[in-house]
């Protein structure tokens, strides 16, 4: 290929996703998220190419800056529903002695240093979303969400639930992918994971942990399974009625093929801390093209966190 093709060609071929079960080809246009062509969309792409893009974000950043460093700290952080919340999952986040105004990004690093050190971090990133969803709630549509730390939960009996997730890697376009399969109480079923290279983005990958997941529950004989993915962008795709038109139409295609074959199958999207364990198994080291594979058991230094 390197003989053929100039470097970024050759990568990007080595990045192009290929169908198992031979999707046909369709036209879409990759510069907008659904696949369809807008005057919109080219519109943006126009001016990227005229390289008026940076001076059209540089005359808005002074003030988005001035409205953030205002906002961010009484939202995240010091009004009275973010402090409740706080106070219950990580009390020792008040106790921060630096000025956020005078400089936020000490401050973030401190917070991140405490969370790690408190082995929280993904937790309070489940938080810091969870609050910012509230504010939008409040300030778009006048709802309130009462904080609650949500866990996962067991399917019923007879029905297996399914866990995926990924770590990529974007320096590197590499990523390992985890499933894991659960029973009704709990029990560990099954659980794998998988090294790729050449992926080209983050999506991408999310659609191969599900492609994975649901490609192993197959091959274990389950019949009625539910699919938890933490990325909503994966799933909405693979759930959509209508033909997908996304730039990874294929990995959808073969999904949505590997879907019709169970008996029952539901693709659900979840948010991060019920999905902690394939999370945390996303991040093995794993040697590229290998898949594991473990047997009612886990991989050693693992533990089942929701038992």
């Amino acid at each position: 290929m390197a003989t053929w093709f100039d470097p970024a060609d050759a990568t990007t071929i080595r990045n192009t996703p290929l169908s198992y079960y031979g999707a046909s080809d369709v036209l879409i246009w990759h510069e907008d998220s659904l696949g369809k062509f807008s005057v919109r969309s080219g519109y943006l792409v126009t001016r990227r190419i005229l390289g008026h893009t940076v001076r059209f974000r540089a005359e808005r950043l002074s003030i988005w800056q001035l409205l953030w460093k205002s906002k961010i700290y009484h939202t995240l952080f010091d009004c009275p529903y973010s402090r409740k919340v706080w106070s219950d999952v990580g009390i020792w986040m008040l106790d921060i002695d630096l000025n956020f105004s005078d400089s936020p990004i000490d401050y973030w690093i401190e917070f991140f240093r405490r969370a790690h050190e408190h082995n929280s971090l993904d937790l309070c990133l489940s938080v810091l979303s969870e609050i910012w969803r509230n504010r939008n709630g409040c300030f778009h549509q006048t709802v309130f969400f009462h904080y609650k730390v949500q866990r996962w939960t067991a399917p019923p009996p007879g029905i297996v639930k399914i866990n995926v997730d990924a770590a990529f890697q974007a320096a590197t376009c590499s990523a390992t992918l985890a499933m894991v399969a659960r029973g009704s109480n709990g029990e560990i079923m099954m659980c794998a994971t998988l090294k790729m290279d050449n992926v080209p983005s983050a999506l991408h990958v999310e659609l191969m942990a599900i492609h994975l997941g649901l490609g192993e529950a197959r091959e274990a004989g389950y019949g009625r399974i539910v699919l938890e993915s933490d990325s909503s962008l994966a799933v909405n795709e693979v759930n959509k009625p209508s033909d997908s038109l996304h730039e990874w139409r294929v990995v959808v295609v073969d999904i949505q093929f590997i879907i019709s074959e169970f008996m029952s199958s539901y693709v659900v999207p979840i948010r991060r801390m019920p999905n902690f364990f394939s999370h945390e198994l996303a991040k093995i080291d794993c040697i590229v093209g290998e898949k594991k594979v473990w047997k009612q058991s886990l991989p050693l230094g693992y533990c089942n966190p929701d038992i």
